[in-house]
């Protein structure tokens, strides 16, 4: 299987950008449950700008 690094150098955008989307899904998987509106809301402001 191609890495995230193999994936960028090669230019394959689509299966980068599933690796990253893969990555903050198990990252927020780990995110006690009480946290995640906080975590949310802090993603929300830094797409916001």
């Amino acid at each position: 299987m191609i890495s995230l690094e193999a994936a960028i150098a090669e230019e394959q955008w689509e299966l980068a950008s599933l690796y990253l989307l893969l990555g903050m899904l198990r990252s927020a998987l780990t995110v006690p449950e009480d946290a995640l509106p906080g975590l949310l809301e802090a993603l929300e402001g830094e797409a916001g700008g």
